[in-house]
Formats: C-alpha cells, structure tokens, sequence
C-alpha cells in the first residue's frame, strides 16, 4: 500500500480540494463555494439546460462542470487509484441527488446518431 493510498484509505483527501472544499489539516471542509456546488446539482436536475450554457452560468469550463457533477468527494467518499473510500468529511450532496445527476449526465452524454 503506498502512502497517497494509506492517506485516501484513512478517508483524507489526497488531491487539492474539489470546488466547495478547502483543505484544513489534512481534511476536506465546506468553504463558500459549497453552496455553489449545492446549486449547480440542483440545477442541473431541475432544469433544461445545455452543458454549454450551465457552466457558463457557473463560470466553468464543460469540462470542469463533468468534473463536478460525477465527483464523488461530493457523497463524502475519497476516490484514489480507481479505489473507493469512506471520507472523514462532511458529504455535500445527497446520495438521492448525486445518483439522479448521474442518470440524467448519461442521457446528455450518449454519442449523437
């Protein structure tokens, strides 16, 4: 097991923090942009938004918004090495939300016919 992994097992993050987090002695806490990233899965859900014009509205690249919207850190989980562990912070989105983002991101992203 190698220290990074050790670290993600312990459930700290091995990363910088994602949106919405800061690292604060070695664990993730909610910073001001959590109630950003709160909204952007909100939104994402509730409304008929293109990718383009969401992160746009958030001031993120398409990339950057894919980043967020399938980030696990969000359900309070560390990912490392294609490996999942239990985080020691606080989740940020709900498993309910988080999942249905996830559904509805496949629809967007299926290859176009």
């Amino acid at each position: 097991i190698t220290g990074m992994e050790e670290v993600a097992s312990m459930g700290r993050p091995v990363t910088r923090a994602p949106l919405g987090y800061d690292v604060v002695s070695r664990g993730l806490i909610l910073n001001k942009d959590a109630v950003r990233v709160h909204s952007l899965f909100k939104t994402f859900l509730n409304r008929k938004y293109s990718l383009n014009s969401l992160a746009k509205n958030f001031s993120l690249s398409v990339n950057g918004l894919k980043k967020v919207l399938t980030n696990r850190t969000y359900l309070g989980e560390i990912k490392f090495n294609s490996k999942i562990y239990k985080g020691n912070h606080k989740p940020l989105i709900s498993p309910e939300i988080f999942y249905a983002v996830q559904r509805k991101l496949k629809t967007y992203l299926k290859p176009r016919k």
